[in-house]
């Protein structure tokens, strides 16, 4: 089936650019010139984070060809000054508000806890983190004092802790995964998730 797609492909577009320079994409690319040739279809990527660590950004100048198409942006002293505060006054960005909440305990990450080629912690530190109990009960009980109705994402350590969170969300009569709340995890199923997301948002 892959195959069939790469062969009929007209143009294919990368959303989230920046991460094209995972395995994952070159050996994608990699079967698509196989089966093309060295003319390969074109390859366009989006993303507001063009640039990355040394190594990957030389990866990305490779894969589109040294060629950045960038947007014409007003000439207005608000963007020159702080670009993410004008696109927020504009509406095009959410204002974050970030608030620390202390779980009562103190995790102490080691070395082999984090991921090296991926900057993120294990699997098994997230899991540690996932069935804290003390952790879990200030979470939920954060999540119960925003307003109802008022439209949550929420990222989880696994696709367990986000059906837990789920469970215990829709349990206390606050309806989560589609509504009012989403628990996700970036390792989930990405269909699931894009579906979830467009629920949450329309």
């Amino acid at each position: 089936m892959l195959e069939e797609m790469l062969k009929n492909c007209g143009a294919m577009i990368i959303d989230e650019a920046h991460h094209a320079s995972a395995p994952i994409y070159s050996a994608l690319l990699k079967k698509a010139e196989e089966l093309c040739g060295p003319d390969l279809f074109p390859v366009c990527g989006l993303t507001a984070i063009p640039g990355r660590s040394n190594d990957e950004t030389a990866l990305l100048v490779d894969r589109f060809q040294a060629y950045l198409i960038q947007p014409e942006m007003p000439d207005e002293p608000q963007y020159r000054d702080n670009p993410l505060q004008y696109f927020r006054e504009e509406g095009y960005l959410a204002t974050p508000h970030h608030r620390i909440y202390e779980p009562g305990r103190k995790y102490k990450v080691k070395e082999e806890d984090i991921e090296a080629d991926q900057d993120d912690l294990t699997p098994e530190f997230l899991e540690v983190l996932a069935n804290d109990e003390v952790r879990n009960t200030r979470i939920i009980e954060r999540l119960i004092d925003i307003p109802e109705g008022k439209q949550t994402l929420v990222y989880a350590c696994t696709v367990s802790h986000a059906e837990f969170l789920t469970s215990v969300l829709n349990s206390a009569g606050r309806k989560a995964e589609g509504g009012g709340n989403i628990c996700n995890h970036s390792k989930s199923n990405k269909t699931y998730v894009n579906h979830a997301f467009y629920k949450w948002r329309n």
